[in-house]
């Protein structure tokens, strides 16, 4: 029996190291990456419905309502995915110690393994607050260009406007 867990042992090791890798590279890049994007989106979109000339100030409100919710939740990213990061580092650090240690007494506690998978369980359903911001980032964004598009086409189109001028009324002839 003790012979069989060495392979077992060695086994776990490297996939437990591969997995402490890309939960601290990669996850933490995909997150940064998500993040940049949906403040990017979302503070341009903002951007631009402030400077529009399209929109008068009283139509800017909701578009600006939902970029700001996207952009709030696009900072969310960061800080839930942070917080499950860190929640993972632990359980993941302890399952490496305890195959380490199994490859050296060449004995497997199924108790205290049930008791990190546990833990890492538990951790990975932190990750869930950070999905759902990136989710609502989104959703607020695409929430803020309708509301502008609804907008634009729910000002009255003016009576003297001009072929070829930038106005509402011109855009919609």
């Amino acid at each position: 029996m003790s012979d069989a867990l060495i392979p077992l042992a060695d086994q776990q090791i490297a996939l437990t190291q591969a997995g402490l890798k890309s939960l601290i590279e990669e996850t933490s890049a995909s997150y940064r990456w998500l993040m940049a994007s949906m403040l990017a989106i979302n503070g341009a979109a903002a951007a631009a419905v402030l400077n529009g000339a399209m929109l008068p100030p009283a139509h800017k409100a909701a578009p600006l309502l939902f970029f700001y919710i996207g952009t709030m939740a696009a900072l969310a990213i960061a800080f839930f995915g942070q917080l499950a990061n860190r929640a993972m580092i632990a359980p993941v650090g302890n399952a490496l110690v305890f195959w380490t240690q199994v490859k050296a007494d060449q004995s497997l506690d199924e108790a205290r393994w049930r008791e990190i998978e546990a833990a890492i369980t538990a951790a990975q359903k932190k990750g869930a607050a950070s999905k759902l911001s990136g989710w609502i980032s989104a959703a607020a964004f695409s929430l803020g260009i309708l509301a502008a598009a609804i907008s634009v086409f729910a000002v009255p189109a003016k009576a003297d406007a001009q072929p070829g001028s930038h106005s509402v009324a011109a855009v919609r002839s």
